[in-house]
C-alpha cells in the first residue's frame, strides 16, 4: 500500500509545538513511507491530483497542507478514536493512474474495516474510491453532496462529467444514487427527469436547508458521501465562485455528523478545496470542523449494539396498513430509527417516517426504496 504513498508533507504545517489536547499530538503520522495504522479507527488520505480539472500535472500540495494544518490545531474531545494520517496518494503518470493508486489503498483501508477519510483534489478522484468497489464487485449507496451534477456531455473536464462513468457505464456497482443540496438553476430539467426515471433521488438546496434531520437516513444508508466544497456559500469556502448561495457552514458540519452515526458509510471525500483563493485560510478550517464533526458522529456509533445482535436495546414498533406490514426499532440510546422492508433489508429512516405509517400511509422512504427494486 504503501508504496501509492508520500508521507505527508509535517514540516510544511505551521502547527504550535507542544499544544497539549490538540490533534497533532495525537495522530499517527506518515513520516518516513511508513505508518501503525491497524490500530486506527479512522485513517486520513490525501489527494492533490487536479488534471480533472484541465489542469497540469502539478503537485497541489499546498491544499492539503492548509486542510491539515487547521484540523490538527482543532482539539481532540473523543480520546478513545484513534486516527492514523498514512500520507498522500503518488501522482500517477496519467489522471487514470492516480485513480488507480487511490483505488488500491482505500480497497486495503476498507478490507481492514477502516473509516476512510480523503482530502483534496477535484471532484472527479471520487472515481479513485470507486476503483476500490469496482475491483471487489461491491455494490454500493453513493451519496454525492453538491451545487452542481457533474454528467456535462459537453464538457471536457473530468471533474464536471465523471458521474457518466459511474452512472451509465457498463459493470455497474452503483446499486443507488443520492444528490443533496444541487441548485436548480444550475441544473438542466432533462437530467434531472432522467434520473428520477432511473429512481435516483435528488434534493434541491432549499429542500435540504428546509429540514435537514429528514437527510440524515440518506446519509446513514450510504457506502461512501463525496462532498464538493462549492456546495458551501462562498463566505463560508471562499474559494467557491460557482454560487453566492448555498449550505452554511454549520449545516455542512451536520451532514458530515451524519456520516459518523452511519454503520454502513466506509469512505467520506471532501474535494475542489484552493488554498490559493482561501481568503484568511477560513475554507480549510470549514473542512476541518467538518472533519471533527465526522469524528463527533463516530464517537456516539462506537458501542452502538446491533439491531440483530442486540433487539433488547430498540424499541419495536409494527403498523399495518392494506396488505403492508411495516416494522420500525428505534435506538434507545441514540434516538435512531430503522425500517424493516417485505425482503426482510433493514434501512434507515425517520421518526417521521414512523408518524406517517402510523396514519395509515406509507412512507416515502419505503415507497422509494420498493420502486428501486422493480
Amino acid at each position: 500500500m504503501f508504496e501509492f504513498l508520500d508521507p505527508a508533507n509535517i514540516q510544511s504545517l505551521n502547527i504550535q509545538e507542544e499544544a497539549q489536547g490538540q490533534y497533532n499530538t495525537t495522530i499517527a503520522f506518515n513520516k518516513n513511507g511508513n505508518v501503525h495504522w491497524e490500530d486506527a479507527h479512522i485513517v486520513l488520505i490525501g489527494v492533490n491530483e487536479h488534471r480533472g480539472a484541465g489542469i497540469g500535472a502539478i503537485n497541489h500540495n499546498q491544499n492539503t497542507i492548509a486542510i491539515r494544518n487547521a484540523f490538527y490545531s482543532l482539539y481532540q474531545w473523543h480520546h478513545h478514536i484513534k486516527i492514523a494520517d498514512i500520507g498522500d496518494i503518488k501522482l500517477g503518470k496519467t489522471v487514470q493512474d492516480t485513480y488507480s493508486a487511490l483505488g488500491t489503498v482505500i480497497k486495503e483501508l476498507i478490507a481492514a474495516g477502516k473509516k476512510v477519510i480523503c482530502i483534496g483534489g477535484t471532484h472527479d478522484t471520487s472515481l479513485g474510491v470507486y476503483r476500490a468497489y469496482q475491483s471487489i464487485q461491491q455494490q454500493i449507496e453513493f451519496t454525492c453532496v453538491d451545487a452542481t451534477i457533474d454528467l456535462s456531455l459537453e464538457s471536457y473536464k473530468r471533474n464536471e462529467n465523471f458521474l457518466l462513468e459511474m452512472l451509465t457505464f457498463a459493470n455497474n456497482y452503483v446499486k443507488h444514487y443520492n444528490h443533496l443540496g444541487f441548485q436548480s438553476y444550475l441544473a438542466h430539467p432533462k437530467m434531472m427527469e432522467t434520473f428520477d426515471s432511473l429512481r435516483f433521488d435528488c434534493h434541491r438546496l432549499g429542500k435540504l436547508r428546509q429540514q435537514m434531520s429528514l437527510y440524515e437516513p440518506i446519509i446513514r444508508n450510504s457506502h461512501y458521501l463525496s462532498i464538493d466544497v462549492n456546495v458551501l456559500q462562498p463566505a463560508f469556502m471562499p474559494c467557491n465562485t460557482i454560487s453566492p448561495n448555498g449550505l452554511a457552514g454549520d449545516e455542512a458540519c451536520l451532514l458530515t455528523k451524519f456520516a459518523g452515526f452511519s454503520n454502513t458509510l466506509q469512505v467520506l471525500s471532501i474535494h475542489e478545496y484552493e488554498a490559493q483563493t482561501d481568503t484568511k485560510q477560513l475554507g480549510a478550517m470549514q473542512i476541518a470542523q467538518m472533519i471533527w464533526y465526522f469524528i463527533d458522529g463516530y464517537s456516539n456509533l462506537i458501542g452502538e449494539k446491533a439491531l440483530k445482535q442486540n433487539k433488547e436495546s430498540y424499541n419495536e414498533y409494527h403498523t399495518l396498513f392494506n396488505d403492508h406490514q411495516i416494522s420500525f426499532f428505534q435506538n434507545k440510546d441514540n434516538n435512531k430509527w430503522w425500517m424493516q422492508l417485505p425482503d426482510g433489508n433493514v434501512i434507515a429512516c425517520t421518526y417521521e417516517d414512523y408518524l406517517t405509517a402510523s396514519y395509515n400511509d406509507l412512507p416515502e422512504t419505503w415507497l422509494r426504496y420498493q420502486e428501486r427494486l422493480v
